[in-house]
């Protein structure tokens, strides 16, 4: 097993189990598009991963709670976004592109709650691309599932994304659970 694989699913694993705390940060925002240079899509991963369980705090920007959009901004390690700002630090991307660590993007102009939502795509269910595996800050906390693909949201890539090879981490080697994909009702949560 080569060492990022190792490192992030050792650091999923450690997530999971409340051994290791959420650490990452909001990017200092020098640059250009808000970040901290280049990221990889296992840094990515291993960010959100790390911030499983964060209670949802609608504006939350803090280790006590934090809302969906500050979520992806510490996994990305971008500076504070919001759903409206998020192509400040990112483009759009076909669904076809979508690879794990780009976000869902969902402004407040698309949703007709005028709320907006943001997730991280972490890679498709199935082969007919109509699920797909997310992490989300959602309420009551931060949550890994998968749900059904939804065409509002639009495909973003992180501006200076280095993408990795994460075929060999792709589900169903970081589920920690047997899957019945024939199950409409299918939304597993590590922290239900």
């Amino acid at each position: 097993m080569d060492r990022q694989r190792y490192v992030l699913i050792v650091s999923v694993l450690l997530g999971i189990l409340g051994i290791i705390s959420p650490t990452p940060a909001f990017a200092a925002g020098t640059g250009a598009n808000g970040g901290s240079g280049a990221i990889t899509t296992a840094r990515i991963l291993a960010n959100a991963a790390s911030l499983l369980g964060i209670r949802y705090r609608w504006g939350g920007t803090t280790m006590a709670g934090l809302d969906c959009s500050a979520y992806l901004s510490r996994a990305w390690e971008v500076s504070r976004q919001t759903t409206d700002t998020l192509a400040g630090v990112a483009h759009p991307i076909s669904e076809d592109a979508l690879q794990p660590g780009d976000a869902l993007d969902l402004t407040t102009a698309q949703d007709p709650r005028h709320r907006g939502h943001v997730r991280l795509f972490a890679g498709w269910v199935d082969t007919s691309h109509t699920w797909v595996w997310v992490y989300e800050e959602a309420r009551p906390r931060a949550v890994y599932h998968a749900i059904p693909y939804d065409p509002r949201y639009t495909p973003l890539r992180r501006d200076n994304y280095q993408p990795t090879d994460v075929r060999a981490l792709a589900p169903p080697l970081l589920l920690p659970f047997p899957l019945d994909l024939a199950d409409p009702r299918l939304t597993y949560s590590l922290w239900s």
